[in-house]
């Protein structure tokens, strides 16, 4: 498996250098929409520890699962992802449609499935 810093530069390489304002802006939502779709990806991985006089697990917070429920796809997380950004950003929601059709593509590509389960509640 190669290392993150190689997959990274490998992603990166994928969306290309700006060749206008307008593809900068649209690198820009892409790595935001990747950060934020790990992001929610990982808070509900994770249990954290504190010590107080012994260690005191602290559940995962599983910010996708309170928005959509137990058993959400790839392809719900990826809009809440979006969404999320959008919000965010201050963006207008006519752009958010075709940006989700256009990240969705990007994904498949990426040979993921949309409709794969990512979380069943277990």
């Amino acid at each position: 498996m190669r290392s993150l810093g190689k997959r990274l530069e490998a992603l990166e390489g994928r969306i290309g250098p700006p060749e206008d304002e307008g593809a900068e802006i649209r690198r820009r939502l892409m790595v935001a929409t990747i950060n934020e779709y790990s992001s929610l990806r990982w808070c509900g991985a994770h249990t954290h520890w504190i010590q107080d006089g012994g260690r005191v697990p602290i559940p995962p917070e599983n910010k996708p699962a309170y928005h959509l429920g137990e058993g959400y796809t790839h392809r719900q997380l990826t809009e809440l992802a979006i969404q999320r950004v959008w919000e965010r950003e201050g963006l207008p929601e006519d752009l958010m449609e075709p940006w989700m059709e256009g990240f969705e593509r990007f994904c498949e590509r990426a040979g993921v499935d949309m409709e794969k389960v990512v979380s069943d509640g277990a």
